[in-house]
């Protein structure tokens, strides 16, 4: 199921408060309060998730994937911001729009 949220180049986001999460074989496992269900990130998920420690730039987050993968940002944009909705749809970060 697509995410509903809308997430734009503008906006900000970052993880909200009260997640916890662990490293487990280079790869980010996140519990949320009173969830007991894990969520579990892949590399690059993890990557994104490190780079929103404090408010990141959508535009940021997308570019510095486009640029690990060397691919144009238009390829990467779909992607990135799908991640980052289902993230908001689950409460594990938060988005600010500008």
């Amino acid at each position: 199921m697509k995410p509903n949220i809308p997430i734009r180049p503008d906006d900000q986001v970052i993880r909200k408060k009260g997640v916890v999460y662990r490293i487990l074989d280079g790869q980010i496992l996140l519990l949320r309060p009173g969830d007991p269900r894990p969520f579990r990130l892949n590399e690059t998920g993890t990557r994104l998730w490190q780079m929103m420690e404090r408010p990141a730039r959508v535009a940021d987050l997308i570019r510095r994937v486009a640029d690990r993968y060397r691919i144009d940002t238009d390829r990467a944009a779909p992607d990135v911001t799908a991640f980052l909705a289902d993230l908001v749809e689950r409460r594990l970060i938060t988005k600010e729009t500008s």
